[in-house]
Formats: structure tokens, C-alpha cells, sequence
């Protein structure tokens, strides 16, 4: 399978300007969340460490929100989302290209309700 790349932008300006890159993770989160799933993403720990983590609300996804310009550290993200997509969850990954690839290696197959999202510089 070839993949597949789209290029796009939030049409709610509120969105567009509280973001860094367009309200694209936005609108998918809130997407996601519509459908009971979960928004994985980066944010800063309580000593200011960019770790992954997950979001199940909308006040929660706002901890993901803006650029961290380094990579996080995932912990035991993936096998979180593993789990929740054992429940026959949606998860929104968003990574680095190297985080994505490491979460596709540790599911090791293809999940039908992950979507994975990545923003390269």
C-alpha cells in the first residue's frame, strides 16, 4: 500500500490562529473524541518534560495543543493505545515519523481504528 499524504487547514479561524500548525490536530482530535476514542499526543510533565500522553476530553487535548520542538518521550504510550484499541476504541496517535514507525513495529499488524498523524518540518 502506497502511502498516502494530504495537505489541509482548520476553516475556523479561532482554531487556525491558537495553532501551530494550521488546527489540523484539532479538528482531528475533536473528530475522535465525537467517536468515543482517544487523542494520544505530546505534553509537558509537572517538571517540564515533553513526555506523551493521552486524552479522552477536550479540556484534556488542550495539554497537546502548540509545538514542542522536541521529540517526547513515549513511556508506555504505545502499549496504552494498544489497549485501547483491544477495546475496539479509535485512537488519533500524533508523533514524530520515528514515533509513528515505533508504534506501527509494536502493534505489530495493521489496526483498522488507528489513525496516525505526524507533522514533519
Amino acid at each position: 500500500m502506497e502511502p498516502c499524504f494530504f495537505a489541509t487547514f482548520s476553516k475556523d479561524e479561532a482554531v487556525r490562529l491558537g495553532s501551530s500548525s494550521g488546527g489540523v490536530f484539532s479538528e482531528l482530535a475533536s473528530l475522535i473524541l465525537d467517536r468515543q476514542g482517544v487523542v494520544f499526543g505530546a505534553k509537558f510533565d509537572e517538571n517540564y518534560h515533553v513526555v506523551h500522553g493521552f486524552a479522552q476530553t477536550p479540556e484534556e487535548v488542550q495539554a497537546f495543543m502548540g509545538s514542542k520542538y522536541v521529540q517526547s518521550r513515549t513511556g508506555g504510550a504505545y502499549a496504552q493505545a494498544e489497549s485501547f484499541l483491544r477495546q475496539g476504541r479509535q485512537v488519533l496517535y500524533s508523533g514524530t515519523p520515528c514515533q509513528i514507525a515505533g508504534l506501527r513495529a509494536f502493534l505489530g499488524r495493521d489496526e483498522k481504528n488507528r489513525i496516525t498523524f505526524f507533522l514533519q518540518f
